[in-house]
C-alpha cells in the first residue's frame, strides 16, 4: 500500500481477496494515510464505492489475469468499484514509475496498486513507498503472514 494512500475497494477486495491503495476517493485527490481509519471498514467501503482502481501487475500470465477477470474484477464491482488491470511486461516499471511521481511530489499518480514480487517490494520499501503496518489491521488479517508481508525480501 502506498504511503499516500489512495483508498479504494482495492485495499478491501485486491489484497484480502488475494491476500495484496487505490484509486482516489474524488478523481485527482489523494488522502494521507493518517486521515484514514483503517479500523472503520465500513468507513472504508463507503469511501470505495463508485471508485476506479487501476491495478498494474505483470500481464503475461494467462491464468492470473484469467483469475483477476472473473473472479476478482467481479467481486469489486459487487461493492461499487470497477477494477481496471493495466498489463505490464516487467513490474519493475510500475514501481519505478511510483518512485518518480513520489520523487516528483505527485499525489495524484497513475498506479493505484501494484501487484509486485519480492524484489520490487523490496525496491519500494527502501524507496519509502509502502505504508508499514496495515497488513495486521485487515478484516481477514488471520488469513494472512503477516511476514509475507510486511517483511518480503
Amino acid at each position: 500500500m502506498l504511503k499516500t494512500a489512495r483508498v479504494s475497494g482495492a485495499l478491501l477486495c485486491a489484497l484480502v481477496t488475494l491476500a495484496g491503495a487505490c484509486a482516489p476517493p474524488v478523481p485527482g485527490t489523494v488522502i494521507d494515510s493518517a486521515a484514514v481509519d483503517l479500523d472503520d471498514w465500513n468507513a472504508v467501503r463507503e469511501r470505495a464505492h463508485g471508485q476506479t482502481v487501476r491495478w498494474w501487475l505483470y500481464g503475461g500470465d494467462d491464468r492470473v489475469n484469467r483469475y483477476i477477470d472473473e473472479h476478482v474484477t467481479p467481486a469489486a464491482a459487487e461493492r461499487g468499484i470497477t477494477l481496471r488491470r493495466i498489463p505490464v511486461a516487467d513490474t519493475a516499471g510500475a514501481v519505478q514509475r511510483v518512485v518518480a511521481e513520489s520523487q516528483a511530489n505527485k499525489t495524484d499518480g497513475s498506479v493505484d496498486l501494484i501487484w509486485v514480487n519480492g524484489e520490487n517490494f523490496a525496491l519500494g520499501r527502501r524507496s519509502g513507498l509502502w505504508l508499514d503496518g496495515w497488513a495486521g489491521r485487515l478484516p481477514n488479517a488471520r488469513y494472512v503472514d503477516p511476514a509475507t508481508v510486511e517483511e518480503d525480501f
